[in-house]
């Protein structure tokens, strides 16, 4: 243990060692492990002529300026290499899972996933469901924001897979685990396109965070 911990690795019982050795199964998690934890803006897609570009990034990032989750740190990110000054927000509601409902310069703004625009009776306009099904084929993940009960736009963000993660993998084959796991909280198309980049056994995308610990038993 003391060796370990001059690694960087903390143990936190000596049983671990007595157990490890019968693992043959690892789950990854997707988003920060197997890709850095922050994704890149890949596009901002508007709903109508109501709110440019810019605008959409804006409210969002001024919605998620309280957060720490990689989601806001990109938009936040765009926002900043943007030059953009972020709306006064208040009256914050975190959604787990889902998204947040905030108000933004004194307008109602919601952002989150399509699960969960829609779990809130907006309908999604057909430039963006064509837009959410375009970024799901690519593999990304999308978020929305609606203002007002409207949807205003779509944010694509892309992952990129952490330069060492193939290299893992191959490892823990080789020191004789027979099973490697992606979970996620992203979309099914995604997730499926990552495990089929890293050649990983099964995957599971769409998973709720509480839910994460059932599927690992």
């Amino acid at each position: 243990m003391g060796r370990s911990a001059q690694h960087g690795v903390l143990i936190k019982h000596s049983q671990v060692f007595e157990t490890i050795k019968g693992v043959d199964a690892v789950l990854f998690d997707k988003t920060g492990t197997l890709t850095y934890d922050v994704p890149r803006v890949a596009q901002v897609v508007c709903a109508g002529g109501h709110y440019a570009e810019e605008q959409i990034i804006a409210y969002t990032a001024a919605a998620e300026q309280k957060f720490s989750h990689p989601i806001a740190k990109a938009i936040l990110n765009r926002a900043e290499e943007l030059g953009l000054a972020l709306p006064a927000q208040d009256e914050t509601r975190y959604h787990v899972g889902l998204g947040i409902e905030v108000v933004v310069d004194a307008r109602h703004v919601k952002v989150g996933s399509a699960r969960y625009i829609e779990q809130e009776g907006i309908a999604l306009p057909p430039v963006i469901a064509e837009a959410l099904q375009a970024s799901q084929d690519r593999g990304h993940s999308a978020i929305l924001i609606a203002i007002e009960d409207e949807v205003a736009g779509l944010i694509e963000l892309r992952a990129t897979v952490r330069d060492e993660a193939l290299e893992v993998i191959g490892s823990l084959r080789k020191r004789g685990i027979k099973e490697i796991v992606l979970i996620s909280g992203d979309h099914e198309t995604p997730t499926r396109e990552l495990a089929s980049r890293l050649k990983v056994d099964r995957y599971f995308g769409g998973v709720m965070p509480h839910d994460k610990a059932d599927y690992v038993k």
